[in-house]
């Protein structure tokens, strides 16, 4: 999968392709209208928006949050797929200043 990423001023769109599918999502109404109308020369199909998974990425949406993206369903399913959903973790060297949040914190 390949994210390409538009930035005009405080204006986002970002658009998620992968094969012959494509996720956008955006800060500004008008910025997914114009970038709709530079694509129109493919054949598009509007299915909506993202209700649940996307190519076993939970994505949600929030006002407050913005977007969330996870992956821990198809983590989970991997590790049970081979045996290890019992498997103890151990700490991978990360930074200390970086800040993640469990996929179940809301």
């Amino acid at each position: 999968m390949c994210a390409f990423v538009l930035m005009l001023g405080l204006r986002t769109i970002v658009v998620g392709v992968y094969v012959d599918n494509l996720l956008t999502t955006k800060t500004d109404e008008g910025l997914l209208n114009q970038s709709s109308k530079d694509l129109a020369s493919l054949e598009l199909k509007d299915l909506g928006p993202v209700e649940d998974f996307f190519f076993k990425m939970r994505i949600s949406f929030n006002m407050e949050v913005g977007h969330k993206v996870d992956q821990e369903h198809a983590i989970t399913e991997m590790l049970q797929q081979n045996g290890l959903e019992k498997a103890n973790a151990v700490r991978a060297p990360i930074a200390d200043e970086s800040s993640l949040e469990s996929a179940s914190e809301k």
